[in-house]
């Protein structure tokens, strides 16, 4: 259902606006219950003594921060609707970038995206070699 209201990571309503996007990216990901683990963790680990800054230094900021890669590289550019339209039923583009860009980027999911849709079981790290046996 990629690009469509049934795709969880997509956002039918907005897809040219990385903000609203990324709300519901981030509600589908994390359920309530889910934050409430994540607190009860983090409470157990300040009574046994770890600093609250720690916790989110090491683990809370990363966390995100990581959300947000893959986000923005993984799932908003390369399914983000554009003037030109995409290439086949994935509803998914490349982004471009490759080598080592689209390796820091996001494991190459955002540089290699169309690829990583047409051979789905293809992990990550030969998703440029995908690239090659694609007709020009």
């Amino acid at each position: 259902h990629v690009g469509t209201h049934d795709d969880p990571d997509f956002n039918a309503d907005a897809p040219n606006m990385p903000g609203r996007w990324f709300l519901r990216f981030f509600g589908n990901y994390y359920t309530h219950m889910q934050l409430v683990r994540i607190t009860v963790v983090a409470c157990i680990y300040m009574v046994l003594g770890a600093s609250l800054i720690n916790f989110a230094v090491f683990w809370a900021v990363p966390a995100l921060l990581a959300l947000g890669q893959l986000f923005f590289f993984g799932t908003f550019l390369p399914h983000r609707h554009s003037a030109s339209p995409f290439a086949d039923q994935h509803r998914a583009r490349s982004v471009g970038a490759g080598g080592l860009i689209s390796l820091i980027s996001c494991f190459h999911f955002g540089g290699y995206h169309h690829e990583h849709h047409l051979f789905p079981q293809t992990p990550w790290w030969r998703l440029p070699d995908a690239r090659k046996t694609l007709p020009a």
